[in-house]
C-alpha cells in the first residue's frame, strides 16, 4: 500500500483536474449569454435583451445595455450591483422608470438614458445617487420636469437635456448642482427664462439653448452664470435682445444668435460683454 503522503501526492493534480470544469462554469456563470466580460466591466449591447440580464458579477463596475429592447426599469434594479460606476442604458424603448430604480448604486458617476421613450421622471429619480458627474437625457419625450428633479447631485459636471419636449424650466431646478460645468437644453420648446433658472449654477461654462421658442432674450437673466464662457442661442424665434439692468459679463467669450429673427439689438448688450471673441449673428 502506498504511504499517506505518497497518496495525497498522486490524487492533488486529479483534485486539479476535477475541480477546473467547476471553477470554469462558475466564471462563465458571472458573464451573461449574449454578452462581452471585460475585467470588471460586462457589455450586452445590440443582443435584444427585454430585462437586464442575470447572473452579472455582483463586482461588476461597468455596465452597456445599448441597443436593446427594455422597456420597464424596476424598484432596485441595480441594487445587487452596488459597485457600478458607470451605466450606459441609451437606444432603447424605456418609457417608465421606477422612483427606486437606481436606489442601491451610491457610487454611480455616470447615467446615460437617452434614445428612450421616457416622458416623466419622478422627482425623487436620481436622489439615490449622489456622486453621479454625468446625466445624459437626451432624445427621449420628456415634457416636464419635476421640482427637486436634480435635487442633492451636487456633483454632476455634465446634464444632457437636449432633444425633449420641454416648454418650460421649473423655479431653482438647478440650484443644487453647483458643480455642473456643461448644460444641454437645445431642441425643445422654451419659450421663457426666468432670473431663478439658472441660480446655483457658479461654475456653468457652456450653456446650450438654441432651437427653442424664445422670442425675447434679456441678458439681465444670466448675471448668475459669473463663469459662463459659450451661450448657444441660434435658431429661435428671437426678435428683441435686450442689455436690462447694466453690468459687465466679463467671462463670456462665444455668443451664438444667427439664425433668429432679430429686429432691435440693444447695443449695450455688446458693451457689457468685453472678452466676447465670436458672435454670430446672421
Amino acid at each position: 500500500m502506498l504511504c499517506d503522503g505518497r497518496l495525497t501526492h498522486l490524487l492533488f493534480p486529479l483534485l486539479l483536474l476535477l475541480r477546473a470544469p467547476l471553477l470554469f462554469s462558475f466564471n462563465e456563470r458571472t458573464c451573461p449569454n449574449s454578452c462581452r466580460c471585460e475585467g470588471k466591466t460586462v457589455h450586452c449591447d445590440s443582443a435584444g435583451f427585454l430585462d437586464v440580464p442575470e447572473n452579472i458579477s455582483v463586482g461588476c463596475q461597468g455596465l452597456s445595455l445599448r441597443y436593446n429592447e427594455l422597456h420597464t426599469l424596476l424598484p432596485y434594479q441595480f441594487a445587487h450591483l452596488s459597485q457600478l460606476l458607470w451605466i450606459y442604458l441609451d437606444h432603447n424603448q424605456i418609457s417608465a422608470v421606477d422612483s427606486r430604480a437606481f436606489q442601491g448604486v451610491r457610487r454611480l458617476k455616470e447615467l446615460i438614458l437617452s434614445s428612450n421613450r421616457i416622458t416623466s421622471l419622478h422627482n425623487s429619480t436620481f436622489h439615490g445617487i449622489p456622486n453621479l458627474r454625468s446625466l445624459d437625457l437626451s432624445y427621449n419625450k420628456l415634457e416636464i420636469l419635476q421640482p427637486g428633479q436634480f435635487h442633492g447631485l451636487r456633483k454632476l459636471q455634465n446634464l444632457h437635456l437636449r432633444s425633449n419636449g420641454l416648454s418650460n424650466i421649473p423655479i431653482r431646478a438647478f440650484l443644487e448642482c453647483r458643480s455642473l460645468e456643461f448644460l444641454d437644453l437645445g431642441y425643445n420648446r422654451i419659450k421663457a427664462l426666468t432670473r431663478t433658472t439658472f441660480l446655483g449654477l457658479q461654475k456653468l461654462m457652456e450653456l446650450h439653448l438654441e432651437h427653442n421658442q424664445f422670442s425675447r432674450i434679456n441678458f439681465f437673466l444670466f448675471p448668475r452664470l459669473a463663469n459662463l464662457r459659450s451661450l448657444y442661442l441660434q435658431w429661435n424665434r428671437i426678435k428683441v435682445v435686450n442689455q436690462g439692468l447694466p453690468w459687465t459679463w466679463y467671462t463670456l467669450q462665444k455668443l451664438d444668435l444667427s439664425g433668429n429673427e432679430i429686429q432691435t439689438l440693444d447695443p449695450a448688450v455688446f458693451h457689457c460683454l468685453p472678452n466676447l471673441q465670436m458672435s454670430p449673428i446672421i
